[in-house]
């Protein structure tokens, strides 16, 4: 059997003579033209034909994102495009690409050479500190760029106040933009975020920030603890980070800080009348600026017979007559006032008064800006002290050694000099009273005299009798002209013979006070509304929107019931389009 099974399969395995052998595997081919390309700075692209003896792959073993192949398979005679991206990265780039038929491979080379390297970098500050009045911001960069060819963006916030202008070459491989800018009158800084770009070159951004005016402000000037002490919150307003300094009276004032904004100041039991200095100081002022400064008082002291004045920087005051004659005209008369100056160092500062008749004010053309004087195209002639004066009383004159006045010891004077030199930043009561004097060569007249704190400093002559303080004048030289004129407290002229300081406890009586009246008993600081010949009597406790010639106005109420109430003007006009709140300040008088 065994047999049988060899003899059958050895016939099967039997070559018929006619069967042709089987042909030889074909080898895997594959190649490629070119196998190797370099590419300029500007890239480009090249055309690869694979040649191969059956279908092909592409693939690298790195990822390259500056040349790309157009297909990864394909078969024989197909054509592979690498495309190549421009090169300035300043370094020479190289890719290697395989080609894979079967078990056969060929490779592609590629090289990129490399152009200049475009460089744009900022060589001033990545942000730019500038003043509230800065006109003009310069960035400086460093850059191989064509100075022309550096796009500026202006973010859109801020461009109704940065403004690029135009660059400039500043050297080698050195560019200046000039920005032109508008006044920072806000409250707070502002940013312009610029951002600048070019051919070739990282975007760069550059931040323009404008800090406002530095201001500091408290609630209050000045603060007052009574005899049994306590604690006082003292709220700054502030646009600036600044620090809180006892700079006086540091033994009985002591100071914490409640909140951001809110500082405690606290004083024990004493009946000791004493006071202090705080001084709220800007911590980082801009370079070159000196830091900004507040100083406010503190006191300690019995509860004050006047504890409010107006601030009168940038306003005016004139009594409303609403009846037009009655009230207003006067052959006797005696204004009063306390009066603190906060500044004199303008040409003519305003106390009261008429333009071009009469005038109290401080200083004028030769004459010192703290130097109190009667002035005016009416005033016929000046005295010093109680000179030639019509009444037989006598009078105090001003004594040298009394209080730090400084006075000119001439007994008669035609010029408007050398009456009195006050201080700034201190309290004083200031009455000028008039009486007519009939005996003078040219008719009635009003004999004018000046007293501080009762004491009687500078007299005169004005050719106005009865006077009054409702009508409107011309000018001195010219009285039938526009009556552009009238009785103002802080006011005369123009705007800039403005009072910059506090005025409180405004009088006007229908008759002469005399030094004794002055003086008497707290008469600088209270007087009762109902007193004998008291016209019109302001204290600034309040203001209110009254109706006064006709409109509703900003007004000091009339103490007396009399309804004379005091309007409330900004500089600029006097009708009700100019009506301003007025600003109270607390003080605490006597001192």
């Amino acid at each position: 059997m065994a047999a049988a099974l060899l003899s059958l399969a050895a016939c099967e395995e039997k070559v018929e003579p006619n069967q042709e052998p089987k042909p030889e595997p074909i080898p895997d081919e594959i190649t490629i033209t070119p196998e190797k390309k370099s590419f300029g700075k500007d890239g480009g692209s090249q055309d690869v034909i694979v040649t191969s003896s059956d279908k092909w792959s592409l693939k690298s073993e790195e990822t390259y994102d500056w040349i790309e192949p157009s297909v990864t398979e394909g078969e024989d005679g197909d054509i592979v495009k690498f495309t190549a991206k421009e090169n300035y990265t300043g370094k020479q780039l190289s890719a290697e690409f395989t080609f894979t038929c079967g078990e056969a491979q060929a490779k592609f080379t590629a090289i990129s050479e490399s152009g200049e390297v475009n460089f744009l970098t900022l060589t001033s500050a990545e942000k730019i500190d500038l003043k509230y009045t800065a006109k003009e911001a310069t960035v400086e960069l460093n850059t191989n760029l064509n100075y022309r060819a550096i796009n500026v963006e202006v973010a859109a916030e801020a461009k109704d106040w940065c403004t690029f202008s135009f660059p400039q070459e500043a050297g080698e491989n050195k560019v200046n933009l000039i920005f032109n800018l508008q006044e920072n009158s806000g409250e707070q800084v502002r940013e312009a975020v610029i951002t600048l770009t070019g051919e070739r070159v990282e975007p760069v951004t550059v931040t323009l920030s404008q800090r406002p005016q530095s201001k500091i402000s408290t609630d209050k000037t000045e603060y007052l603890f009574l005899p049994d002490g306590g604690s006082i919150d003292v709220a700054v307003t502030s646009n600036v980070e600044y620090t809180f300094e006892v700079t006086d009276g540091a033994d009985w004032i002591k100071h914490s800080q409640k909140e951001p904004s809110v500082e405690t100041i606290t004083a024990e039991a004493s009946k000791e009348k004493r006071s202090g200095v705080i001084t709220i100081t800007e911590k980082n002022p801009y370079p070159g600026d000196e830091a900004v400064k507040l100083e406010i008082i503190v006191r300690q002291a019995p509860k004050a017979l006047v504890s409010r004045a107006i601030d009168m920087k940038g306003m005016r005051l004139r009594p409303s007559w609403e009846d037009g004659a009655k009230g207003s005209k006067f052959e006797n008369f005696t204004i009063e006032l306390l009066l603190n100056a906060d500044e004199l160092t303008k040409q003519i500062s305003s106390v009261l008064g008429i333009e071009g008749y009469w005038l109290v004010r401080f200083g004028d053309n030769g004459i010192e800006p703290n130097d109190l004087h009667l002035a005016g195209g009416q005033v016929a002639a000046n005295f010093v002290g109680d000179t030639n004066q019509p009444a037989s009383e006598p009078e105090e004159v001003y004594d040298n050694s009394t209080r730090p006045y400084k006075y000119s010891s001439s007994d008669k004077i035609q010029s408007l000099s050398g009456k009195l030199k006050l201080q700034t930043k201190q309290w004083y009561h200031l009455a000028v009273v008039g009486q007519k004097d009939g005996q003078a060569a040219y008719g009635a007249m009003t004999f004018v005299k000046i007293y501080v704190d009762g004491i009687l400093i500078a007299s005169g002559r004005t050719a106005n009798n009865p006077l009054d303080l409702a009508s409107r004048f011309g000018d001195s030289w010219n009285p039938n002209g526009p009556k552009r004129h009238r009785f103002y407290f802080g006011y005369s002229w123009d705007n800039a013979r403005d009072f910059i300081g506090k005025m409180t406890e405004i009088r006007i009586w229908n008759k002469a006070l005399t030094s004794a009246d002055l003086k008497a008993e707290n008469h600088f600081y209270q007087v009762d509304s109902k007193a004998d010949g008291l016209v019109a009597y302001w204290k600034f406790n309040e203001a209110k929107l009254t109706s006064a010639e006709g409109f509703n106005q900003m007004c000091i109420p009339d103490e007396t019931g009399n309804n004379y109430h005091l309007i409330c003007e900004t500089l600029q006009g006097e009708d009700w389009n100019y009506k301003v709140e007025p600003k109270f300040v607390d003080v605490n008088l006597p001192e």
